[in-house]
């Protein structure tokens, strides 16, 4: 059977909580876990880049009002384009500030007040999310990142808060076969992946479809470009320079094999890939992966690792995966980008 839990997730069936809730009482774990779902990851860090942006909206004002005075419009024109894009920015985090808002003052009520209410229904995968489909309504998981214990496929009688809409506890009603369970995952794996179950057809008897292939383009462009500008740019430094020493020539010749052999081994694998008439194949237990570089700018990228190979992805299909089950993956040769996967 599908194990939905993951080594730091809470179970939503845990009996203790359940009869908790049945009494229309709230545990103290789950006061803990509401708080976090709605902590300093959404709402302080947010009010952070809020109030970092007020400084910075003067000292733009000052120097935007020094440009037009001394009537260089182009330097005011790219300033003003640069404080519209940041305003726009910031105006859209400050809607999730707002969201998060109003979810707090929901959950005061709701803890104030013990909305406890139930309905029955099931889990669901929407916006690189798991959430739950019952009475009506999408209700919110305590944490997004896992499904809390529930099974794509079976029934739970829910019991959640009334105007936040956060589940506090599941119990489960009409359980799901493991025929369906790796059916509704599958399902889940195709929309956050974004392909059909007649690719993944396709993709099961050798072939592989031409907008698959298409997938490789990214990478034959970027060999390209790893190819082109250091040639370009050693080119520009050997024709700007008349008198040739060893140095002269060894550095720009060095930048330009360096950067050359990246690319042309990038394009040589994206023409492979586009090329190719059959997916690789790999089947394994699959977990996921989240790598981070960087210092001040981080950079998050996700992956899919199946029988130590990597497949890189989105973060939406990256929260899709359940970790420690076994997994079918068809991906395009050399590039490793992944067309299709199936739970085993």
């Amino acid at each position: 059977m599908l194990n939905f839990l993951t080594a730091t997730s809470l179970d939503l069936q845990n009996a203790d909580e359940l009869q908790a809730n049945q009494r229309g009482e709230i545990t103290a774990a789950q006061n803990s876990r509401l708080t976090a779902s709605l902590g300093f990851q959404n709402g302080c860090a947010l009010l952070l880049v809020f109030l970092a942006f007020i400084p910075l909206f003067f000292i733009m004002l000052i120097f935007g009002g020094e440009f037009v005075s001394s009537k260089q419009a182009l330097p005011a024109l790219i300033l003003i384009v640069i404080f519209l894009s940041l305003l726009a920015g910031v105006l859209l985090r400050f809607g999730g500030l707002w969201t998060t808002g109003k979810r707090w003052r929901a959950l005061k009520r709701d803890r104030e007040n013990h909305t406890i209410r139930q309905g029955q229904g099931q889990l669901a995968f929407e916006k690189g999310a798991y959430l739950v489909r019952a009475a009506g309504r999408d209700l919110l998981l305590p944490t997004s990142t896992n499904a809390g214990g529930l099974k794509p496929g079976a029934t739970y009688r829910f019991y959640y808060l009334e105007e936040s809409g956060f589940v506090l506890s599941a119990e489960e009603l009409f359980p799901a076969s493991p025929a369906q369970a790796r059916s509704s995952l599958l399902e889940i794996l195709a929309n956050a992946n974004h392909f059909s179950m007649e690719d993944l057809e396709l993709n099961r008897n050798g072939e592989i479809t031409t907008s698959q292939r298409l997938r490789a383009l990214p990478h034959l462009f970027f060999g390209i470009v790893l190819g082109a500008i250091p040639l370009g740019v050693g080119g520009l430094i050997l024709s700007d320079n008349q008198d040739f020493d060893l140095l002269t020539v060894l550095v720009p010749a060095v930048f330009v094999a360096v950067f050359g052999l990246i690319g042309g081994f990038m394009f040589f694998n994206a023409v492979v890939a586009l090329l190719a008439q059959a997916p690789i194949l790999v089947e394994g237990v699959g977990q996921k992966q989240k790598r981070t570089s960087g210092g001040r700018s981080r950079n998050t990228t996700y992956y899919y690792v199946i029988e130590g190979m990597d497949f890189q992805v989105k973060k939406s299909a990256f929260e899709a995966l359940v970790d420690g089950e076994r997994y079918r993956v068809y991906a395009l040769p050399r590039v490793k980008r992944l067309l299709t996967i199936e739970p085993l």
